[in-house]
């Protein structure tokens, strides 16, 4: 899994290190790229697993991923579109949006 590459795309729509979800996103997409089933079950298995990471909780989890969502469909919308192999009509859900960051490094 290339970080560097994450990070720049993580960069390029707007969410930087300075937001918490930044980092929960990055070790998102790494649980995605090694279990793709994860994103059938977001709230159920993988905040879980991102919380547990990370000591701290599911609702944590979620709002920063959440926020970190906003400000790249607010933006970075032409870019978050750039990325996301399908049009994007509405603001794209974290499992959708995960799966746009890691389609380029599965398979």
């Amino acid at each position: 899994m290339d970080m560097q590459r994450l990070d720049s795309a993580l960069g390029r729509l707007g969410i930087t290190s300075r937001y918490l979800g930044s980092s929960y996103l990055c070790y998102a997409v790494c649980l995605a790229v090694e279990r793709p089933d994860l994103l059938l079950h977001v709230t159920k298995e993988l905040y879980p697993v991102i919380a547990a990471h990370f000591g701290t909780t599911c609702p944590c989890v979620t709002r920063n991923i959440r926020t970190a969502i906003d400000v790249a469909w607010m933006l970075k919308r032409s870019v978050l579109q750039s990325l996301s192999p399908y049009p994007l009509n509405k603001k794209p859900t974290v499992a959708q949006f995960i799966a746009i960051l890691a389609a380029p490094f599965i398979g």
